[in-house]
């Protein structure tokens, strides 16, 4: 049986256990299920897990449409996605809201990652707003140059940051054409 649940943050906090011997996420969206994210708040993937990730979509279907999403490193120091698109049938939309991840160097700040084994044509991300601290939704994730970013939008470099590294990094909005 499909569900969908919407979550209005209001101001919330929401974070992800912390388990050294397990992966974990602040929110889990399986096959056939759908989360509606709104609202200001913050959704913490947390740090310190074997991994970690705010929003794990194995399967389902997630709509953010705002709210503060962010996650740590992992138990061994390394980067981790903010979202994670785990299995084939995975949905994504973002049409607002902020995303941070911690990062090791410059290279990559992984927001959005796809699980390598996903064919291109089996996933679907669709950016139509937002705001991503060192990462481009136009440049896909680390092994998957895909555009992230809907046809009729763009992402536009919409100043910097200085990360935990010391690094100056680019914030980019999601804006219409």
């Amino acid at each position: 049986m499909s569900k969908t649940i919407k979550i209005t943050l209001n101001n919330k906090i929401i974070s992800g256990p912390i388990n050294k011997q397990e992966a974990t996420s602040a929110f889990s969206v399986k096959k056939d299920n759908t989360l509606i994210i709104e609202g200001e708040g913050i959704v913490d993937g947390n740090s310190g897990s074997l991994r970690n990730t705010a929003i794990l979509i194995d399967g389902g279907h997630v709509i953010i449409n705002g709210g503060t999403f962010k996650v740590g490193k992992n138990i061994a120091d390394t980067p981790n996605p903010c979202i994670l698109i785990n299995s084939d049938g995975s949905k994504l939309e973002i049409n607002g809201g902020e995303f941070h991840a911690e990062t090791n160097d410059k290279k990559w700040v992984p927001i959005i990652d796809v699980r390598n084994s996903i064919k291109r044509n089996r996933y679907n991300v669709s950016i139509k707003g937002g705001t991503f601290y060192g990462y481009n939704p136009e440049q896909g994730d680390d092994a998957m140059i895909k555009n992230f970013v809907a046809e009729g939008y763009m992402s536009s470099p919409s100043g910097t940051y200085t990360d935990e590294k010391g690094n100056k990094m680019i914030i980019y909005k999601v804006i219409p054409v």
